[in-house]
């Protein structure tokens, strides 16, 4: 079993995700999600044991994503 900090998932239009390290970058890895305490969540899908995700800030992540998929209309 896998469980993350609540604060470590995002929630998208796309579903709940979970930014994983991909080198030097992040990369936003859909998740679902199971049983939560109100501070740790279970991951059912998505994570494996080891895999290295952002527990903390991962907000700001979510930020940055969400304007490098806005398009502009001029």
């Amino acid at each position: 079993r896998v469980a993350v900090p609540e604060e470590a998932i995002v929630r998208t239009s796309r579903g709940a995700g979970v930014f994983r390290a991909s080198g030097a970058s992040f990369e936003l890895q859909p998740v679902v999600v199971g049983k939560s305490d109100g501070r740790w969540t279970e991951i059912t899908e998505g994570v494996l044991p080891g895999d290295s995700v952002v527990v903390a800030n991962a907000y700001l992540l979510k930020a940055e994503l969400g304007k490098s998929e806005a398009t502009h209309d001029h």
